[in-house]
């Protein structure tokens, strides 16, 4: 155990002697590995990872030290960096648009260093406004969106239909000209599961 330890002797002797003698020594605690509590292995974009890092010493004793975290996106880029004292739990919050596949956590301090991985899934989600008559499509996913879009528009007098093949990359967006082969009025417009008036 790392701290005070007081060692107390005693000795007697054949003819009745008792000796006594009390010592204290300081045993310095050695960092020697960092544990890394995580709430989940598989995330969704947009959720909160918690975090929780345990600097251990020789004697499996907590040691209140500062650790460094940081955070590695399947492309190894570096996307969060946090120095915390050990046992303080961080929260972090992963984008919408973050590289879904795996993770890294990087913990250290001093020469000890700890490593864990997560998976993060993927995500698809499209977000649609109308200014003037601009249908604007922006991808907030974390990956690649291809697929047909159809867009109706309906009044009073008909309905049509809209439909081009989208293609936007992660946080790419795209625009459809609404007026564009349409008669003059005034339109509900459909697009997936959102309605405009």
């Amino acid at each position: 155990e790392s701290g005070k330890l007081v060692i107390s002797l005693s000795a007697e002797d054949i003819h009745g002697n008792i000796g006594f003698a009390v010592a204290s020594v300081i045993i310095q605690p050695i960092p020697t590995r960092i544990e890394l509590q995580i709430d989940q292995a598989a995330y969704s974009p947009g959720d909160v990872v918690k975090l929780t890092p345990l600097l251990v010493d020789q004697a499996d004793d907590i040691v209140i030290k500062d650790i460094t975290l940081e955070v590695y996106n399947p492309n190894n880029e570096k996307v969060y960096s946090e120095t915390v004292e050990s046992t303080k739990e961080v929260k972090f919050t992963l984008a919408t648009t973050a590289l879904p596949g795996n993770w890294k956590i990087k913990a250290y301090s001093g020469d000890v260093v700890q490593e864990l991985q997560f998976t993060l899934g993927e995500f698809v989600a499209l977000d649609f406004r109308i200014e003037d008559s601009l249908l604007y499509i922006r991808n907030i996913g974390n990956k690649k969106f291809r697929d047909t879009m159809v867009v109706t528009l309906e009044s009073l007098e008909k309905s049509s239909l809209i439909t081009k093949e989208l293609v936007l990359g992660i946080n790419q967006t795209k625009t459809i000209n609404l007026a564009k082969g349409t008669l003059t009025g005034t339109y509900t417009v459909k697009v997936q599961d959102k309605v405009f008036e």
